[in-house]
């Protein structure tokens, strides 16, 4: 939906519409739980909405989700930012934190579909198998095989 402009969506009771701004990653668990503790080592998934340039940032915040860790270093507020046809996964403050959880697919919508990508890990560069959605300039990258709280880069080309 073009920003500045008024728009009437259908909301029955039974599908919320959610709208993402361009320029943004916005991490999700997508898995369906009773409560947020059974969450704890789930998955997660990025979505990546690219702006006009294919920018866009976010963050995310992990921790044991018991209690006052963060007290004591015990957290990873990581920073997730595409530029220039790369995504980048970085640690932003002192925390500590390591967890299992993997990000288990990066949908990403951008102006321009890439030919291939690459995901480097610890200085170890492979090949990302991807799945193209060209009706909606989507791509896919499903099991990068990356945890949520490293830092790595991923590579559009």
């Amino acid at each position: 939906i073009q920003g500045g402009s008024e728009q009437t969506l259908s909301a029955p009771m039974d599908y919320i519409p959610v709208l993402q701004r361009a320029g943004t990653i916005v991490p999700l668990q997508m898995r369906l739980r009773r409560s947020a503790s059974q969450m704890k080592h789930d998955p997660f998934t990025l979505r990546v909405i690219g702006d006009a340039n294919d920018s866009a940032i976010g963050h995310v915040y992990h921790d044991e989700r018991d209690g006052y860790g963060y007290e004591e270093n015990q957290y990873a507020y990581m920073e997730y930012v595409l530029k220039n046809g790369v995504l980048t996964s970085k640690r932003t403050e002192e925390g500590v934190y390591d967890c299992p959880n993997q990000i288990e697919r990066i949908i990403m919508k951008l102006q321009t579909i890439p030919k291939s990508v690459s995901i480097e890990v610890g200085g170890v560069t492979r090949a990302a198998e991807f799945i193209v959605d060209k009706d909606h300039m989507e791509i896919t990258i499903r099991k990068p095989n990356v945890r949520v709280t490293e830092e790595w880069t991923i590579r559009m080309h």
